[in-house]
This record gives structure tokens, C-alpha cells and sequence, in this order.
């Protein structure tokens, strides 16, 4: 097995802000660790999807296959509601790389 990898994706708008990005990737990398013991081997990777939809259909197909992941919704504005960030539990990079290769790394 390979070391721990977390997945965070992020919206595209957030990476054009530092600190609004640096709080939606933190929020969405520590949502979904809250209740895990967590290796201090983990790596994490920040992806960007274009829209909040491509968000919402990635926590759906993590969804459907069992994979424990937290979607965050921004309410104030200018996302009002809209999804911002997705983070996924730590787990072996290689059993999930496939669902996020359509997304491109933060630069």
C-alpha cells in the first residue's frame, strides 16, 4: 500500500485569492479528518475544478462508491450557497487517483 494521500479540489474563483483559497482548502482538508486518526505520513494534493457543479458531481461519485469526503458550501457572498471545495479522507492514492485526473494541480 501507498502512503496516505488526501485529495482537496478547490474552485477555480478561490485560487485567485490567496487567503480565500488557503481557507477553503483548509476547511475542506480538516472536515473530513475531524473524527480520523490521521499518519503523519499523509501527503495531500490541491486540485481546482472549474465550476462549483463539477464539485457537486465529484461528491457524488465519491459518494456512490463509499468514499468518505466532505463537500463545502461558501454561504456568504459571492458564492451564496454555492459548493467551493471538496476534501477527501486520507487513503491509498493509487485506489482513487482515476476520480480525480480530469482535474488540473493549483498553481
Amino acid at each position: 500500500m501507498s502512503l496516505p494521500f488526501q485529495y482537496v479540489v478547490v474552485h477555480r474563483s478561490a485560487a485567485a485569492l490567496p487567503g480565500v483559497l488557503a481557507c477553503q482548502a483548509i476547511h475542506a482538508a480538516t472536515e473530513c479528518l475531524r473524527r480520523l486518526p490521521v499518519s503523519n505520513e499523509t501527503h495531500v494534493g490541491v486540485l481546482v475544478a472549474e465550476k462549483s457543479e463539477d464539485l457537486e458531481k465529484l461528491s457524488e461519485v465519491l459518494t456512490m462508491r463509499g468514499i468518505h469526503h466532505v463537500l463545502i458550501r461558501e454561504p456568504d457572498p459571492p458564492y451564496n450557497g454555492a459548493a467551493t471545495a471538496v476534501g477527501v479522507e486520507p487513503q491509498d492514492r493509487r485506489a482513487i487517483r482515476h476520480l480525480f485526473e480530469h482535474f488540473k494541480a493549483l498553481r
